[in-house]
């Protein structure tokens, strides 16, 4: 098997963008632009920024494409696929906004629309979103998590028991908390135990003095900080120089 030649990659990069384009405009354009466009009151909105609620709403918007944007691209960038149910990513998806919640993008979503809400005061937009939120729910529980259990097997499945669907989930944060103080090299109130700040902060001097950004760490004497639930050590795993999870070393047997 030869390697790809330049010209051959960037014409898939090109063919990709393309695809990720068109899906955009079929599938969120439809939900969160066209529809509420022509049947919402959006297209009639007289925009006065200094009304707050106007203002908000514009931000909302802004914001929420902003989101969906940097999904399309991540999808794009670590899976090589697009948003469309039948173009998806070929590679699991962990990066970006993916770190966070499993679901980012149909939240993007919602952020536009909320701001659409806001701009319309369209009582019938929100009972649209509404009936939309409840069906992505069936399609993502019925549909979405089952088939990338079967494609991606356990690695999907330890992400889905570490990253929560629709809201960020609690030990992330806590592991953030980890990593900042460990940068910082800054002391902490307990439960935090100094050796343990110590610990990873000598490790992470050393592993950013040598360039490493994607790294394990094994607490020696436990973290009851960042999992107080653990009753021995625990596993920090950073990727790309950023929280990505918190997990309890099994005891050897």
């Amino acid at each position: 098997m030869h390697p790809m030649s330049r010209p051959d990659t960037i014409w898939l990069d090109v063919w990709l963008a393309l695809r990720s384009l068109a899906w955009t405009v079929l599938l969120p354009g439809l939900f969160a632009g066209y529809i509420p466009w022509r049947y919402f009151g959006l297209r009639d909105v007289d925009l006065r920024l200094p009304d707050p609620l106007h203002l908000a709403g514009v931000v909302c918007i802004a914001a929420g494409v902003l989101l969906l944007g940097a999904c399309i691209w991540e999808f794009a960038r670590s899976g090589r696929g697009t948003l469309s149910p039948i173009d998806p990513p070929k590679e699991l998806v962990v990066r970006g906004l993916y770190r966070y919640v499993r679901n980012p993008m149909y939240l993007s979503v919602t952020v536009i629309v909320l701001g659409e809400f806001l701009l319309t005061g369209s009582t019938g937009l929100l009972v649209y979103w509404a009936v939309w939120f409840i069906a992505v729910n069936i399609v993502v529980v019925g549909y979405e998590e089952p088939t990338l259990r079967r494609q991606f097997g356990a690695a999907y499945e330890r992400y889905q028991s570490q990253v929560g669907r629709w809201l960020p989930r609690l030990h992330r944060t806590r592991l953030a908390a980890v990593i900042a103080v460990a940068a910082t090299g800054s002391g902490c109130s307990a439960p935090f135990g100094p050796n343990e700040v110590l610990e990873l902060s000598a490790a992470r001097a050393q592993w950013s003095a040598r360039g490493f950004t994607d790294y394990v760490f094994d607490t020696e004497h436990g973290c009851t900080f960042c999992m107080p639930e653990a009753t021995g050590p625990v596993r920090i795993t950073v990727r790309d120089g950023d929280s990505y999870t918190l997990s309890a070393v099994e005891p050897a047997p």
